[in-house]
């Protein structure tokens, strides 16, 4: 249809791209974050919040990986001054700073760049939409 001798999806073809790169660019996004950081921070807290299920990061869906991480996202803003103090206390150990270094980074960076990437995926396609409705 897009190239059919009529022209027929001329319009079509100049608003449309291949953005599966995106998705999937989420998609391992997501999961490499939820691998390195499940032993440290994701998992502990995942235990905490649901002290009867077990954790793999490996078996969670990526509804459920971005859901927890929506959610670690969300209570950021909540812990965000002790974590900063935390982050700059004199006195910790190796682990007790490397630690707090990691989630300062997860929330502060890492989480973030996996919103981006969604949001930028939906613009687009909402664009195109809209585009191609005009």
């Amino acid at each position: 249809m897009m190239y059919d001798k009529r022209q027929g999806g001329k319009r079509f073809r100049e608003r449309c791209s291949v953005s599966l790169a995106w998705w999937h660019s989420f998609k391992w996004t997501t999961k490499a974050i939820m691998t390195v950081f499940s032993n440290d921070i994701i998992a502990p807290l995942f235990h905490y919040l649901f002290p009867t299920n077990q954790f793999s990061a490996d078996k969670m869906k990526l509804t459920s990986q971005t859901t927890f991480l929506t959610y670690i996202r969300l209570a950021y803003p909540l812990f965000k001054i002790e974590l900063t103090e935390a982050v700059n206390r004199v006195g910790l150990t190796v682990r007790q700073k490397t630690l707090l270094d990691n989630m300062y980074s997860l929330c502060e960076f890492f989480i973030p760049t996996v919103r981006i990437l969604i949001y930028i995926l939906v613009s687009y396609h909402l664009y195109i939409y809209i585009n191609m409705n005009i």
